[in-house]
C-alpha cells in the first residue's frame, strides 16, 4: 500500500513539474518584452503638464467642446476643467487605480469616485477614468506577440490570474520608432470589441515621447467619439507634492 501510494505521489509530482514546464514554455518573451518597453516609454517623465482641447461627437447630436489641464507626477494625476463655463473649476485627483476624488464647484464638496463610476464616460466623453489612467499594461496583463511588420508590433493582452483587469482583452499596436501605443482595441469579458483608441502626431523631447492627438471611439454607443488635441505641454516642470492632495481640490 505504501509503495503504491509513494508511486502515486511521485507521479503526481512529476505531472505538476511537467505542467509547470508547459506553462513556462507557453509564455511569450517577445510579447512581454515589447509590453514592458511600452510601459517604460509612457513613464519616462518625472512630472508632466498637458492641456487638451476635447471634442466629443455623438451621432445625431451637436458636438461638445471642453478644455482640460492635467498634471502628472509618477502615477498621480491632478486634472482641472478650464471650460466651458458650466464645468469650469471641476477638479479630479487620481492617487491610485482605486483612489480617485472629484470636486465640483456647484456643490463645494469633495467626493470619492466610486469604482462603478470609473467605467462611465468622464464628463460626457468616451474616455472613462479607467481609460485615462491605464498607462501601465504590465500591472494587469500578460502579453503575446500576435504579428509584426516594419512599423510596429501587435500584442494580445490577456488579464493576469491574480488581478482585477479593467478589460477582458486588449489588442495593442506598439510603434517600433518610440514604443508608444498607436492603436488600442478594447474588449469586454465576453470578447466583444467595445472601444478603439488611436494615438497620432507623436513626438519626442527630452527623452519623453508623447501623442499630440488621441481619439476614442465607443462602439457600444453608435461609434460616439472623443478626440483630445494637445494645445500646450511642459515636460518635467516643478510640481509641488501638495498639488496632489485632497486639500488642493478646493483651492
Amino acid at each position: 500500500m505504501r509503495r503504491g501510494l509513494s508511486k502515486l505521489l511521485a507521479l503526481g509530482a512529476l505531472g505538476a513539474c511537467l505542467l509547470g514546464l508547459a506553462g513556462a514554455a507557453s509564455a511569450d518573451p517577445k510579447g512581454e518584452d515589447v509590453m514592458h518597453k511600452s510601459d517604460a516609454a509612457q513613464a519616462r517623465y518625472k512630472t508632466l503638464t498637458v492641456q487638451y482641447n476635447i471634442t466629443t461627437q455623438e451621432p445625431g447630436k451637436d458636438s461638445s467642446e471642453m478644455v482640460v489641464r492635467t498634471n502628472f507626477k509618477g502615477r498621480k494625476q491632478f486634472t482641472e476643467l478650464l471650460s466651458p463655463g458650466d464645468v469650469k473649476g471641476t477638479k479630479v485627483l487620481h492617487l491610485s487605480d482605486t483612489e480617485m476624488y472629484v470636486y465640483m464647484p456647484a456643490y463645494r464638496k469633495i467626493r470619492r469616485i466610486a469604482s462603478h463610476v470609473n467605467e462611465a464616460g468622464f464628463m460626457g466623453t468616451t474616455y472613462s477614468a479607467t481609460d485615462m489612467n491605464l498607462t501601465q499594461y504590465g500591472v494587469f496583463f500578460n502579453a503575446d506577440l500576435s504579428s509584426e511588420d516594419g512599423s510596429g508590433w501587435v500584442l494580445n493582452l490577456t488579464p493576469k490570474a491574480d488581478v482585477s483587469a479593467p478589460y477582458g482583452k486588449i489588442e495593442l499596436t506598439v510603434s517600433k520608432s518610440n514604443f508608444l501605443p498607436v492603436t488600442i482595441k478594447y474588449f469586454d469579458d465576453k470578447g466583444n470589441h467595445v472601444k478603439t483608441e488611436t494615438r497620432s502626431n507623436q513626438f519626442c523631447e527630452q527623452n519623453v515621447c508623447l501623442s499630440k492627438v488621441q481619439k476614442m471611439v465607443d462602439h457600444t454607443k453608435g461609434d460616439k467619439w472623443s478626440e483630445l488635441k494637445m494645445s500646450d505641454y511642459k515636460i518635467n516642470p516643478a510640481l509641488d507634492e501638495d498639488m496632489f492632495s485632497k486639500r488642493n481640490l478646493q483651492h
